[in-house]
């Protein structure tokens, strides 16, 4: 079991189905402490698939990206969202900017003055 300094939580065990991102989806076969170099290093070894096993250090778990595979409601709330239907976008500056300017231009167009009409623009 790897355990969270922070919050001292479980975060990995030994079985858990995991997403390693430059691999894919595996599973955590053992949580072992090895030496290497001379220091003694906890490593998740994960088995991608028959061929693949990698030996991940506990220490750069957040750096490489590892995480647990998303559940079922977590997914059903992710589709929701990319079927929902996109907001409308607003008008940047310089769109409403050449809004303002070709509304001017017509009114200057057809003789209108801005003495005989309200300010509009």
């Amino acid at each position: 079991m790897v355990k969270d300094k922070k919050n001292s939580k479980a975060i990995f065990n030994k079985g858990d189905h995991v997403v390693y991102p430059s691999y894919g989806p595996g599973k955590i076969l053992a949580i072992k402490k090895e030496i290497i170099n001379g220091k003694r290093i906890e490593v998740l070894i994960i088995s991608i698939n028959e061929r693949v096993v990698l030996r991940i250090p506990v220490e750069k778990i957040k750096d490489l990206g590892l995480r647990k595979l998303s559940t079922a409601n977590r997914l059903k709330d992710a589709i929701a969202v990319l079927k929902a239907k996109a907001k409308k976008k607003k008008k940047n500056y310089v769109e409403q900017k050449s809004t303002r300017i070709r509304n001017k231009n017509f009114i200057w167009k057809f003789g209108f003055n801005s003495r005989s009409f309200k300010r509009i623009i």
